[in-house]
């Protein structure tokens, strides 16, 4: 597993989410109360980003799926 730094951690807000590319590869970065973690910005049902959907607390819902 490789670590890429990508933006200062004080620069997502809770509750935000951004689109990275890193290392070639689609990323999504989501602040969950403090907590930043990041996953393929790709819904695996239907391959549309997941950015394009909604995070209220600590769930994320893909656009189409609601």
């Amino acid at each position: 597993m490789r670590w890429y730094q990508v933006m200062p951690f004080n620069d997502l807000w809770i509750g935000e989410m951004l689109p990275v590319k890193v290392g070639g590869v689609n990323v999504l970065l989501v602040n969950v109360e403090d907590d930043v973690r990041a996953m393929l910005d790709r819904c695996p049902h239907r391959s549309t980003p997941l950015s394009d959907g909604m995070l209220e607390g600590s769930k994320l819902t893909c656009a189409l799926h609601h």
